[in-house]
């Protein structure tokens, strides 16, 4: 099934599941563990975070 558990997908914001991206670089990104039955959403925020990482890690290539 491609559903999440109803409600389940707000665990995002807490900060039990913020705190997984502690201590992450951007490789290690894809190691943070998703929330079970919200899969979907755990896995926008995980590639969200890793998109901003890597835009980041450029602008501030630029800036050297």
């Amino acid at each position: 099934s491609k559903n999440e558990t109803p409600g389940l997908g707000n665990k995002v914001a807490e900060p039990d599941f913020i705190s997984r991206f502690s201590a992450k670089n951007i490789a290690g990104l894809n190691q943070v563990q998703a929330i079970t039955g919200a899969t979907i959403s755990s896995r926008a925020v995980i590639n969200s975070v890793a998109k901003k990482a890597k835009d980041l890690e450029e602008l501030l290539k630029n800036e050297k």
